[in-house]
């Protein structure tokens, strides 16, 4: 039974595990598919693309891919939430 949980597809609680570059490319990916989709006349190619934008779009905001969860991907290069980042430190003048 526990080995079932790795052939299952975890989608909530997910750690956060898309980083900022990727994150960044996908809004800007998912907005311009976005505007593609209402530029495109044939419909079939439309909805397609609106669907990718708006999933891009989702998962760039949001910082976790339930793709890269089920590959076990992390593009996060270590610390993703901003909370649990370090604070700098202040210099002396």
């Amino acid at each position: 039974m526990e080995n079932l949980y790795i052939y299952m597809l975890p989608i909530f609680p997910m750690k956060k595990n898309v980083g900022m570059i990727d994150r960044m490319f996908r809004v800007v990916f998912g907005i311009a598919f976005i505007t593609g989709s209402l530029l495109f006349i044939s419909p079939p190619l439309e909805y397609f693309l609106l669907v990718l934008g708006a999933v891009l779009v989702v998962t760039g905001l949001w910082g976790r891919c339930w793709i890269y969860t089920y590959l076990r991907i992390n593009t996060c290069g270590g610390i993703c939430d901003i909370k649990r980042m370090p604070k700098a430190k202040k210099k002396e003048l």
